[in-house]
């Protein structure tokens, strides 16, 4: 379907067809064109007199609903010029607490000096989606990328296959929606977030999140107790707990919460620790792979 609009002198778009004609009206006034209704009515074969005793009834359109003109001005343009879709949410945005997407490019492209988003943390992104593309993986799955924006940027999200078969169905464009992924950062290359989950940007999915999830009452086992009945434990030997390589590694640590139980060994008192619980992980080979690169192989063992 083709689609027109007319704007009025100061870049207001005008909807509303009587109030084109009006603005016609005051135009051609305004450098003396006195004989446009004949000229106008020539063009379609009308004449003069015609013209004068013809009274065209000019229907009263209606505004084009805020949502369906941004979506317009988007697939015209590709800009929003009128508005942003997320300008209704702002405030469920604001108590979801979701993180804003300039920021974690600009901590991530080191355009912040006090950067709070790094690789390898999770995010909660309340966004729009505006792009979505479909690719077939080696296996014959399907993943997607995904473009999201909020009021403030625009960032790639990467949707493997067991995320786009959860949530998929919420990942269309225009969408908006509430998003948890894992900041992926490498270089030369722009950030993304690997999507973990996603659901409509609604009132009670924002509640949902100040509610406790089940299953995630207190354990009845102490922290000891619980580490000694993990299946696996990991075990890193540091310098010392009052060590700023000892910071970094809880940084790391924080990016990825789970049920494996931390043990430290600090050279300086050589006493095994069992770490705090907050600081259990969920280890894999990139976890793995940053905290090798902060201490040594030797110094990070999974059993």
């Amino acid at each position: 379907m083709k689609k027109a609009a007319i704007f009025d002198m100061d870049g207001t778009l005008v909807a509303n067809s009587p109030v084109h004609i009006r603005a016609f009206e005051i135009f051609c006034a305004r450098y003396d064109v006195t004989d446009w209704r004949e000229k106008l009515a020539n063009g379609f074969g009308m004449g003069n007199d015609e013209v004068r005793d013809t009274q065209i009834a000019m229907p009263n359109i209606p505004e084009v609903p805020k949502r369906e003109l941004l979506a317009m001005e988007k697939e015209t343009t590709g800009l929003y010029l009128s508005g942003h879709p997320m300008d209704e949410y702002r405030s469920l945005t604001q108590k979801a607490q979701a993180a804003s997407v300039k920021q974690i490019i600009d901590d991530l492209t080191g355009e912040s000096s006090r950067p709070v988003y790094k690789d390898g943390m999770t995010v909660r992104l309340a966004c729009v989606i505006t792009a979505v593309r479909l690719k077939s993986t080696r296996n014959g799955s399907m993943m997607a990328y995904v473009t999201a924006e909020d009021d403030t940027a625009a960032i790639e999200l990467v949707v493997f296959p067991r995320s786009l078969q959860q949530c998929g169905a919420y990942l269309t464009e225009d969408s908006a929606v509430l998003l948890t992924g894992k900041i992926d950062a490498r270089e030369d290359e722009a950030p993304k977030v690997l999507l973990n989950e996603a659901q409509p940007l609604t009132e009670s999915a924002v509640e949902s999140l100040q509610q406790p999830k089940k299953g995630t009452q207190k354990s009845v086992y102490t922290d000891a107790q619980a580490a000694k009945l993990a299946p696996q434990k990991l075990f890193l030997r540091i310098s010392s707990l009052q060590s700023d390589e000892w910071t970094q590694i809880k940084e790391v640590l924080c990016t990825q919460p789970g049920d494996t139980p931390v043990y430290l060994y600090p050279m300086d008192t050589k006493k095994k620790t069992l770490a705090a619980r907050r600081y259990w992980c969920k280890p894999d080979i990139a976890f793995l792979t940053k905290l090798r690169f902060l201490l040594r192989e030797e110094d990070v063992i999974i059993q």
